[in-house]
């Protein structure tokens, strides 16, 4: 899992550093990245989950709160199958 912001100031950087450092994932800035198959996000913040094969299986943008229980819900059944990819 990884996290995206589209800022792109040297100030906006030191706050995305301070937001995360109460995450265990990783974030990257927008700026940095180059455009892919996902595009330009159609809300911010998005938070992509990503089974181990790379399949995209949530997504929580504006609105649904990047929180444990939002989380576990998305990554639990990713997890429980021990392959990265949910039960069926």
């Amino acid at each position: 899992m990884c996290s995206v912001s589209r800022s792109t100031t040297r100030n906006d950087r030191a706050a995305v550093a301070d937001v995360m450092r109460h995450f265990s994932y990783p974030a990257a800035l927008a700026a940095n990245a180059r455009v892919n198959e996902f595009g330009e996000p159609a809300a911010v913040p998005v938070t992509w989950i990503i089974d181990a094969h790379g399949v995209v299986r949530a997504r929580l943008m504006a609105g649904s709160a990047v929180t444990e229980q939002a989380l576990e819900q998305a990554v639990a059944p990713l997890l429980a199958t021990g392959n990265g990819r949910a039960a069926q």
